[in-house]
This record gives structure tokens, sequence and C-alpha cells, in this order.
């Protein structure tokens, strides 16, 4: 479930507006403190009406059950599919290469001899997709039949950062004091949001979620495309101190796709920047929007 489905956003910054032009500055709530838990909570409907104490056991309880009962069914191992589980939560948001997650498996023992082979690894992540434990995010790149749409690793995430968060044994108050992690795992909160507002638009505008990853290291986290062409590009920061980064960076890409003279592509619908904290959604002076999480909406 959504932070709208919890009742956790407003849902005032439409997605779908925002492709259209409708903006509307709007007040928001939260806190980070408030954001790591619902991170480590997870939208599942069974864990609404529970203390948040109880409701941290749930995405444990699930991955254990992939791993003892479900795996074995699809002839993996259990031991082994914790493994591959854990390597994916290190690695969390990441466009890490399979033989990156076999070695990260083996800790310090990396040899070829203890790193699972990169065929094993594989299938236990696509068995893991089939379980809806992960997805992956592919690359965008502007011109519709660009090679690097294909050759630039997917991204990885959770379903829902709770699994994660359980995977690494991290509860909200140790995810306050881990930067980097919550960082990531904000991330996942927000594409998991992403996924689920855009799967709710009905219709011909059919929209797509992806990321942007130049050879040069130029990212956006988010890409919004719809069918007739329209486009958006989304950065995230968990503290608004990343927005002035995020603002530059999109710029940047918008500036390098609109250069593209294959591209053939036109300017994007709007730019914007998902952060944790921020008491308002608004507009900056280079027209990038900026909204926190708890304001967006389908």
């Amino acid at each position: 479930m959504s932070l709208v489905e919890q009742g956790l956003s407003n849902g005032e910054i439409s997605l779908h507006g925002l492709f259209d032009g409708e903006f509307t500055r709007t007040a928001a709530s939260g806190s980070l403190s408030s954001i790591a838990q619902w991170v480590c909570r997870g939208g599942w409907p069974s864990s609404l009406t529970r203390s948040l104490e109880d409701a941290l056991y749930l995405p444990g309880q699930y991955l254990e059950a992939v791993a003892e009962d479900n795996a074995p069914r699809s002839g993996k191992a259990p031991a082994m599919t914790r493994r591959v589980i854990a390597s994916l939560a290190r690695n969390n948001t990441k466009a890490a290469t399979i033989t990156t997650l076999s070695r990260d498996m083996c800790g310090d023992d990396v040899t070829s001899e203890s790193s699972p082979a990169r065929s094993t690894t594989q299938s236990y992540i696509d068995m893991l997709q089939r379980e809806f434990i992960i997805e992956e995010l592919p690359c965008w790149d502007g011109p519709v039949k660009s090679r690097n749409r294909l050759r630039v690793k997917p991204k990885r995430y959770f379903v829902d950062p709770s699994l994660a968060v359980s995977a690494l044994g991290i509860n909200p108050r140790r995810l306050l004091g881990e930067g980097q992690i919550f960082g990531d795992m904000f991330e996942n909160l927000v594409i998991r949001d992403l996924l689920v507002y855009t799967s709710a638009w009905i219709g011909v505008d059919n929209p797509h979620v992806y990321f942007y990853r130049d050879d040069k290291g130029l990212e956006a986290d988010a890409i919004i495309e719809l069918a007739d062409g329209r486009w958006s590009a989304i950065e995230i920061k968990l503290g608004e101190n990343g927005v002035p980064d995020g603002v530059r960076s999109l710029m940047k890409v918008r500036d390098k796709i609109m250069a593209n003279p294959y591209s053939q592509q036109q300017e994007p619908s709007f730019l914007m920047v998902v952060v944790g904290n921020g008491a308002f959604a608004y507009r900056t002076e280079e027209g990038v929007y900026v909204a926190p999480i708890t304001t967006l909406g389908a």
C-alpha cells in the first residue's frame, strides 16, 4: 500500500496532474522519525491496525516464509535464498551486476571457488521476482530505439522497503542513525509509491517508470514516460538540504537529453525533487517542483 492508501500522504500533488501543468503549493506533514517508521513498518494491509512493535515482525515473517516454504517449491535452497535476499538488501537501489551480487554473498572470502555461479545467482533473483520480493527498474534514454535502454543494468528494488530493512536487521531507531542506508531505503519507498500511483492511471497514457544514467555518471532516480512521448525526471532526496543538488542534476539531465539531435524528445513536462522532510510543496526559481513524499498522489 502507498502512503496515500495508508492515509499518510494528503495526495494533493497529483503526478498525473503535473503532466497537465496542475500544481498547487500545499503544506506537508511528517518528520524523518516518522518516515523511518513508515519504511520499517511497510505498506502491508495487515500491519495497519497493529502497534509498531508488532508490525515490525511482519516483513521478516514474510521473507522467512518465502525462504522456507516457497523457495523449495521452485527447487531453491532456503539458506541460499536468505543469502541472496541479504545481498540484494545491501545493494538495494543499485544497478549491481550479477557478478557483484555473487561476490557480495561471500563477504571477505571472495574467490572464484566461494562465489556462486552467475547463473545460480540469476536463477534465485528470478525466483524472488516471481515471489514479488523484488522488482527491476530499467534504464531510460531519450531515443526510443537507443541501445542504452537495454545496455545499462536495471536497478533492483524491494517491492516494499520494509523487506530490505528486515533483511538487514535494522529498526527505525538504527535507521535514523544510518544516513546512507536511510537514504537508500527512502528512495525505495518513493519508487514503490511512484509505481503504485502510475499503475492507477486509466486510459491511453500507459506510463512506464525508469531510471536514467549516462556514461559520465549523470543520473535521475526516476523517469516517468507516457505513451505519447511526454516525460518527467525525478530526483529523490531524504533531506531538504539535498534539494540544490537534485535541482542541478535534473537540469543537467534535461539539457543533455534536449541537446541530443537523435532523441527527437520534447521538453520534459516537469522536473521534481521528492524529499522526506519539508513543510511545503513548492516550485523553485528554476521551475523545478519540490514535493515532500507526504503530498504526492496519483
